[in-house]
């Protein structure tokens, strides 16, 4: 071992010396074995997830994940989104592209999209076959994923040449609370900018299933640009694809709400949309789990307490949910509060 070479610490404890700068594919190749090197897709690197092309600059633990780990699935759908964005610029010229994370069951990814009037011009289910299908075509192409780290000017530059303004305004927010560069991924002539990791190409995602499309709201604000949202999700294999596809055609078999309305137990009705109308049956029911439940929890020690129905923003921020779940969140104007305030600080929500 020469005075360059750092230590690299495996899952099992072992450790092996490399050469500083090595990446991680190649310490792979060298050190454990080519089989190993084909399979991996990403690696944590002191717990820190990385691509196969980080450089080991320092002494550490690594750790490789392969289709065969469950949270290389997250990945892969990320990888998907890039790709299903790709698609729809390239058969949509003039769509811009907001965000595209992945979701406990695939991903999405927002679009704004407009006609010759400048309104909103949705995505039909004829279009998201046409995009599924370019999509999986790019995906057997085998594109290699290439990261770069560029400052805040040249991000500017090449997303304004793009005409994204949606990203510039993503861009300026990322650098004012302290980024220092931002990493761009590409796949053939199309980039975008994420933290990554990504897979070593797109052949790794396997096959890409669209699902739905619906409309959203930029920045969750209704005041905002309405966005199109594409659900999709993706899987390493057909087989696993169509096993999870059967698999939601099971449970909207047994969904509650189909279920409940067919025993006469709730009904829905527009006067309180979201809202259950309990039936005769529905209520008996109900009100014996909520004995039972109510007399479990005081044989073990706990006191019931009423809390309110309809909070302000702040405990949302606090749990989270702001963040997230604002456009699909039911708000009431408060009366009494100054109306020269935003509409989001005079109104409470549930």
């Amino acid at each position: 071992m020469s005075a360059s070479d750092v230590t690299i610490t495996l899952p099992d404890g072992s450790t092996k010396p490399i050469a500083a700068g090595t990446t991680v594919l190649d310490f792979v190749k060298t050190a454990i074995g080519p089989g190993l090197a084909k399979a991996a897709l990403f690696a944590k690197y002191d717990g820190v997830e990385v691509d196969l092309t980080t450089p080991l600059d320092r002494d550490g633990t690594l750790q490789l994940f392969t289709s065969k780990n469950p949270e290389s699935l997250e990945l892969i759908r990320h990888d998907a989104a890039h790709v299903v964005a790709s698609a729809v610029q390239r058969l949509f010229p003039g769509t811009q592209v907001t965000i595209g994370p992945s979701t406990d069951d695939g991903f999405y990814y927002d679009f704004y999209r407009v006609d010759a009037d400048g309104k909103p011009n949705p995505f039909t289910p004829e279009d998201l076959v046409v995009i599924e299908k370019a999509a999986n075509e790019e995906v057997k192409k085998d594109l290699p994923f290439l990261r770069k780290e560029v400052s805040k000017d040249e991000a500017l530059a090449l997303f304004g040449k793009l005409g994204e303004t949606f990203k510039l305004e993503i861009i300026e927010d990322i650098f004012n609370k302290g980024a220092t560069s931002l990493s761009l991924y590409s796949h053939g002539d199309w980039v975008d900018f994420c933290l990554g990791p990504h897979a070593p190409s797109t052949a790794k995602i396997g096959v890409i299933k669209l699902l739905s499309v619906a409309g959203a709201y930029w920045r969750g604000d209704h005041n905002k640009q309405q966005l199109q949202r594409i659900y999709g999700t993706a899987f390493f294999t057909q087989k696993d694809l169509d096993a999870w596809i059967h698999q939601q055609e099971e449970a909207k078999k047994r969904d509650h709400r189909r279920v409940g309305k067919e025993l006469d137990l709730f009904a829905f009705h527009p006067a309180a949309p979201g809202a259950v109308f309990w039936t005769h049956k529905g209520t008996a029911i109900f009100t014996q789990l909520q004995t039972a439940m109510r007399r479990l929890c005081l044989a073990n020690g706990y006191e019931e307490i009423k809390t309110p129905l309809l909070y302000n923003k702040s405990l949302w921020e606090t749990s989270g949910h702001w963040g997230k779940y604002r456009e699909n969140m039911f708000l009431i104007l408060d009366p009494e509060a100054d109306p020269g305030l935003p509409e989001d600080e005079r109104a409470s929500f549930s």
